[in-house]
């Protein structure tokens, strides 16, 4: 089997995992680690920010959030991290070892929560 193959294999299998347990989103903001686990894949980045705002105060209109990549192949090749993009079409990171805990047969995307001024 190629790299290629082997990569395809890993996210098809990955895929399958989140639909069975859920996605799990981490944020970091200021000193805190905020995780929103088990979410549904049709999950949105509107609805992700909906429940930032319920733990943080910061509106959704405020948030930024960093490090989420979405994959060329969805929604029609944009990259651009709209409220409209569900979870699903997030592009897959490998863990690195680092779970603190969390599932790791989920997905897990870690990403920055940053409040513009």
């Amino acid at each position: 089997m190629s790299e290629k193959q082997d990569a395809d294999a890993d996210m098809a299998s990955a895929e399958k995992a989140a639909a069975a347990s859920g996605i799990t989103l981490v944020a970091k903001w200021a000193k805190e680690r905020i995780a929103l686990e088990d979410l549904n894949p049709e999950t949105t980045i509107g609805a992700v920010k909906e429940m930032i705002k319920e733990r943080t105060n910061i509106l959704p209109k405020r948030q930024k959030l960093v490090g989420l990549v979405v994959n060329k192949s969805a929604g029609g090749g944009s990259t651009a991290l709209t409220d409209q993009v569900m979870l699903s079409d997030l592009k897959v990171k490998k863990l690195k070892g680092k779970t603190n805990g969390l599932n790791t047969d989920a997905i897990m995307h870690e990403f920055i929560l940053v409040r513009p001024m």
